[in-house]
This record gives structure tokens, C-alpha cells and sequence, in this order.
């Protein structure tokens, strides 16, 4: 009998054939996108991931110039290939913009390991950043129609957000 797939399977392998090439691409059209609108500021574009796209932040942060801030909540998986490229946490000595990076200590990835390798290689090349880790709270600490969410966390790493988007998007 033939299983039928999820949508969350059939996203898995999806992602699975991204290549940064191909991520790049896109997020080089969207920025030309919102830089080509009349009433956009060219120096208030900042990246927000979440989860899986810590890998998609790294990325972007280390090869797109035009960016004014990136937020990072509890992304993992940037110490492996996406791919045919190279894991995208060898990118972070190129990475230029400002980043706030919201975590969980209780996540199994970004492990609090990950979490102190990926703030050793951004201190050692300098870059501006700012991490929270929040004990007792894992994975997906901030989605609130799952078992991890805890609101307490997700109210103060909101207010983190607002507040790195104040210091960094506004003049």
C-alpha cells in the first residue's frame, strides 16, 4: 500500500534539492524586488528567520550587501551542506550586517554547543551580534500550536526583535 505523504514530507524533500545557488537567487530577486519600490528605504532590508532558516540567514548575511540587520530565532542545522555547497557556517567570517540570534537551551539543534561555536566564530571575526539563550525552552520556543511553545520566552524574544530592529533600521 502506497503512503500517502504530508505536506511537511513532501517540504523535507523539496529543501532537501535547494543549493544555495538557488536560495541566493531568490532572495537576490526579492531584494531587487523591495529596492525597486518608490517608498522603500534602501537601508531598512533586514532578514528574519526561523528554524531552518538559520541556514538560509547565514547565507544570506555573509553574500548580501544590502542588508541592514538579520534576526536569527533558534535556527539550526548551518553546520551541514545544503546541497552540493559547503556548510554555511564557513561563511561567517564574510557575514557584514548586525545580528541578534534567540535560542533555546533545550533545543537539540542549535545545541547550546552549536549556540557557543557559532558566538566563538562570530567573536573571533569580529562581527557585531547579540545572542539570548532561554533555559527551558527548546525548538520553536515562539509557535504557539506546538508542545515547545512557551509564551514567557516568546513575548521577551519578540521584544528583542523590536528592539534590534530599532537600533539597526531606524535613523
Amino acid at each position: 500500500m502506497a503512503r500517502n505523504r504530508g505536506l511537511f514530507e513532501e517540504t523535507e524533500v523539496a529543501f532537501e534539492r535547494l543549493t544555495g545557488g538557488h536560495i541566493l537567487e531568490d532572495l537576490r530577486s526579492t531584494v531587487g524586488f523591495l529596492q525597486s519600490q518608490f517608498c522603500m528605504r534602501f537601508d531598512c532590508i533586514r532578514i528574519s528567520d526561523f528554524g531552518v532558516g538559520d541556514r538560509i540567514d547565514y547565507l544570506t548575511v555573509a553574500s548580501l550587501d544590502s542588508l541592514a540587520s538579520a534576526v536569527d530565532f533558534y535556527g539550526g542545522r548551518c553546520f551541514v551542506a545544503l546541497g552540493d555547497g559547503s556548510a554555511f557556517f564557513e561563511l561567517t567570517a564574510d557575514i557584514g550586517v548586525p545580528w541578534l540570534g534567540l535560542f533555546g537551551n533545550d533545543d537539540p539543534n542549535p545545541s547550546p554547543d552549536d549556540v557557543e561555536k557559532m558566538r566563538g566564530e562570530l567573536e573571533r571575526h569580529s562581527i557585531r551580534f547579540e545572542f539570548h539563550s532561554y533555559a527551558g525552552a527548546g525548538h520553536a520556543f515562539n509557535y504557539d500550536e506546538r508542545s515547545t511553545y512557551r509564551r514567557e520566552v516568546a513575548i521577551d524574544a519578540c521584544g528583542r526583535e523590536i528592539d534590534w530592529m530599532d537600533l539597526y533600521l531606524r535613523s
